[in-house]
């Protein structure tokens, strides 16, 4: 017999409800999600370079205990307190391995000691040449004391200092100059580069230099120089 058509419709209803429930307890996964939890909140990217965004007509507040220490909007963001970078890129070196003979012929590479400090995305090597990972703006300042070497004939000596790449291609340089006086070398001179803003390009290697024109003669003292790069601001 054929069951009355009101059986037939709460038939038709509860296979309905069963699918619906079947297909809510088995969900498909999901690309794109944000989920929070017990003081977090998860991004899952729907592609391996996807970020999440967060769109605001007006801006964001970043706040710790109801007080704002960070504000975000169209002109860029304000930050209230201390900001603290701890990978910035920067490497920083004081004395030179050796008092340094210069020649009048050609340029000679600076050696600094092993007192080299290195953070962040910059590298050092050959205790000569820092090489930064990234492109851009960098801070650079050195600074070297010239001096006649023992027994130089008298007159004066132009002294250079400058930045090259590892291939000598010149970046900055600067000169000063040292005088034979009352017949004894021990005039001196300090010589320094920057700070200035230079734009250093990422995997490249750099390096200081000096020069002593004329007759040369020129010597730098290995405790009196220093030298520091960072990535700028």
């Amino acid at each position: 017999a054929t069951p009355p058509p009101l059986v037939m419709l709460r038939a038709r209803r509860l296979v309905v409800l069963l699918s619906l429930v079947v297909l809510g307890a088995s969900p498909a996964p999901v690309s794109g999600a944000v989920e929070s939890a017990a003081d977090a909140v998860t991004h899952s990217a729907s592609s391996g370079t996807t970020k999440l965004s967060l769109n605001s007509d007006q801006g964001h507040q970043i706040q710790v205990g109801g007080t704002n220490v960070a504000v975000v909007d169209s002109s860029g963001m304000a930050v209230t307190g201390t900001f603290t970078y701890s990978a910035k890129p920067y490497v920083v070196g004081n004395q030179l391995s050796a008092d340094l003979s210069l020649s009048s012929t050609a340029w000679t590479d600076l050696v600094w000691s092993s007192n080299i400090v290195s953070n962040g995305a910059m590298s050092w090597s050959s205790n000569k040449i820092f090489t930064p990972t990234n492109s851009g703006l960098y801070r650079v300042s050195a600074s070297v004391v010239a001096r006649l070497e023992s027994g130089s004939t008298a007159g004066e000596r132009s002294v250079g200092l400058r930045l090259t790449d590892s291939s000598d291609g010149m970046l900055r340089v600067t000169y000063s100059h040292i005088s034979y006086h009352d017949s004894a070398a021990d005039t001196m001179t300090s010589i320094t580069l920057g700070p200035t803003a230079v734009y250093l390009t990422g995997s490249t290697g750099y390096k200081f230099s000096a020069f002593s024109g004329n007759t040369g003669d020129g010597l730098l003292t290995y405790y009196e120089a220093s030298f520091m790069v960072e990535a700028f601001p």
